[in-house]
């Protein structure tokens, strides 16, 4: 389970996330702009919670992207499914959030002061200090919060959408062609390539370049595995394209991202 605390400021993908293996819960503390999954679009409220399940799609448009700030967790579906064990499958809760793509919650003003001193603290804390059972059982608040407040449930249809992001998120590794990911939506190549950029604001292969950069960004932070084995793992045809294009994406080398997150981690267990 990852748990990222204010998230401020513009995101080099805010406009664009795809969850391949882990649920995200977002948290809003910013106000302004609109959360979009498939056809729904919802505002960014303070206050707001949006839960997103794995390998569903959502994006946000902020208003001033500078002030976009926002805290996040991200959990496996294996850590998920142990944590829903005890609930009855039968359940409307455990369908909540077994069953729905998205789930949008609009948590009043009494709620809120809880809700950011549990991300404060998952964030902050060291493990000895905030044990995994105890970050659990947050997150666990957190799903009922949402049970209680939820405003809207979005289920993702078999759209060639959630066909086109499935398949990437399947084979971003791998040499893609556009041939190949129109064939996967069904569709013809110049029926297919208006309709993505209606829906996305970008071509497809600039989704799956972002799809990449992402990946590779959080193996850099969370991997030992060098920036050729990233490069590599990422689908990139060169070490050297991949250093060019990350640097222009990002703002900052690979080399330097990676001393930069090794040294976050080492001041976060100094804590």
């Amino acid at each position: 389970m990852q748990i990222f605390n204010h998230q401020k400021g513009r995101d080099p993908l805010y406009k664009i996330w795809n969850s391949t293996k882990e649920n995200m819960i977002i948290f809003f503390h910013s106000t302004g702009g609109s959360i979009v999954f498939a056809d729904a679009t919802y505002p960014i409220e303070k206050g707001a919670v949006c839960f997103v399940s794995a390998g569903n799609l959502h994006y946000t448009m902020p208003d001033d992207p500078s002030t976009y700030d926002r805290s996040k967790i991200f959990i496996s579906v294996r850590e998920m499914k142990a944590l829903l064990g005890a609930v009855p499958t039968e359940s409307n809760f455990y369908k909540l959030f077994t069953e729905q793509a998205a789930v949008y919650a609009k948590v009043p003003q009494n709620e809120y002061s809880m809700l950011e001193k549990i991300f404060l603290d998952a964030s902050n804390k060291s493990p000895n200090d905030f044990s995994e059972a105890r970050i659990s059982s947050a997150f666990f608040y957190l799903m009922v919060v949402i049970s209680d407040y939820a405003t809207h449930q979005i289920k993702t249809p078999d759209t060639f959408m959630a066909r086109t992001i499935e398949y990437i998120n399947s084979a971003y590794a791998n040499e893609i062609s556009l041939e190949q990911v129109c064939k996967v939506a069904k569709m013809s190549k110049s029926h297919f390539c208006r309709k993505f950029k209606a829906t996305m604001g970008i071509t497809v292969m600039d989704y799956i370049f972002k799809t990449r950069i992402a990946v590779a960004k959080t193996l850099i932070a969370s991997t030992d595995l060098s920036i050729s084995q990233i490069s590599e793992e990422c689908g990139f045809s060169s070490i050297s394209y991949f250093c060019q294009k990350f640097k222009e994406e990002m703002g900052v080398s690979a080399s330097k991202f990676k001393k930069d997150s090794k040294h976050i981690k080492e001041n976060k267990k100094a804590l």
